[in-house]
């Protein structure tokens, strides 16, 4: 319990302390829903802290955006929001806020084949109203087994 609570404790501080840079934290204007002009990448969980700003590998990507239409007072994505980066590309996208995430505006994102590691922008475009932050691209682990590792046979012979 006392670690789910440190891990609130450590979000609640990172979302505040983004704001004003296009990722989570307080409105860009008074009045305006607390994610209207957001984007990042990915979403941190009670179980897995680091995620935000960082591409995964190993897992699943997700763009989050929160876009306001004009006119609105509410998160209300429009049909022609959409994301961009030079080293991702986007699909089944989703125009609905998700109840795990924040914003209303996701999609799935995949690094293109042979990108290296680095800093890369995630933009938003609302339908003109832009938004732009940066995501981390880490240099893949290499999983392999030392030569002259032990072998524990894997239970074959185990009755």
């Amino acid at each position: 319990m006392k670690n789910v609570v440190v891990a609130a404790l450590t979000v609640g501080a990172a979302l505040l302390a983004a704001a004003g840079t296009g990722q989570a934290g307080e409105p860009d204007q008074p009045g305006q829903p607390e994610w209207a002009g957001k984007v990042q990448l990915n979403a941190d969980t009670a179980v897995t802290i680091g995620r935000v700003g960082n591409y995964q590998n190993d897992d699943d990507n997700l763009a989050l955006g929160g876009c306001l239409a004009p006119g609105s007072t509410t998160l209300n994505a429009p049909a022609g929001a959409k994301f961009s980066s030079p080293v991702l590309t986007f699909s089944d996208y989703s125009y609905v806020q998700l109840v795990s995430a924040p914003g209303n505006l996701t999609a799935t994102a995949k690094l293109a084949p042979g990108t290296p590691p680095g800093t890369y922008p995630l933009t938003l475009d609302c339908v003109g109203q832009r938004s732009t932050t940066t995501f981390v691209v880490h240099a893949k682990q290499v999983h392999a087994v030392p030569r002259g590792a032990a072998k524990a046979g894997g239970g074959g012979t185990a009755r």
